[in-house]
Parts: structure tokens; sequence; C-alpha cells
């Protein structure tokens, strides 16, 4: 596991609906880092799972390419408008 310092506990929400908390606190780490991109470096490094945020980065104008369009509608599709936990 790769957690991120000072992370507060959380409460997690299965698609069925189960809850459960989890606190990074607690858990056995691989890593413990305080940078967000250096996180998500290791996790695709392979050096373990993470936690992550969900949320994207648009450029500063309201125009996007085609590309970035059409990736977008994917994860979208993917992943769903919002996380079950925030459906409830």
């Amino acid at each position: 596991m790769i957690a991120f310092r000072d992370l507060e506990p959380r409460r997690l929400i299965s698609q069925d609906g189960a809850q459960a908390a989890f606190d990074p606190k607690q858990a056995a780490h691989r890593l413990i880092l305080n940078d967000g991109m250096t996180q998500k470096c290791a996790t695709l490094d392979s050096a373990g799972l993470s936690v992550n945020s969900r949320w994207l980065v648009y450029p500063q104008s309201n125009v996007v390419s085609a590309k970035v369009r059409v990736f977008m509608d994917v994860l979208i599709e993917h992943t769903g408008r919002s996380p079950a936990w925030a459906e409830r």
C-alpha cells in the first residue's frame, strides 16, 4: 500500500452499498509520501496500490481539443459521472 502523509480516515462504500472505514494510519505501508505526483508515479511503477483523488484538470480556455473530449467521454463512460458515495 502507498499512503499519502497525513491522510485522514475515510468512509468507503462499495457499489452494492456495503460500508466500511479505512484508516491509513493503521494500515501496513510500503511507502508514505507527501507529494501526489510521486504517489501516482510510484503506483504506475508497480510499487503498490494507492488511494487517489478523482478529478480532472481542464485547460484554461473553455475549448478542449477533440481527442481530449473523447478521452474525457471514455473516462466518464467507464467511471460514471459521480462516485458511488456521492449518489447516496
